[in-house]
């Protein structure tokens, strides 16, 4: 899915899901916050997130 479209069809839900199966580094502090408030987090979760569908 491109990236535009992924950010029209966010899933909180689904985000909040890939969170527990995504591997961030340690210093990385990545939160559903973190996600909802930043507009490229968004399309890289729904990119992700279109990948395992």
């Amino acid at each position: 899915m491109p990236s535009i479209d992924a950010e029209a069809y966010f899933d909180e839900n689904l985000a909040i899901a890939l969170l527990g199966e995504l591997e961030f580094l340690d210093e990385r502090f990545v939160t559903i916050e973190n996600i909802l408030q930043d507009k490229r987090k968004r399309r890289i979760i729904m990119d992700f997130a279109s990948l395992n569908q």
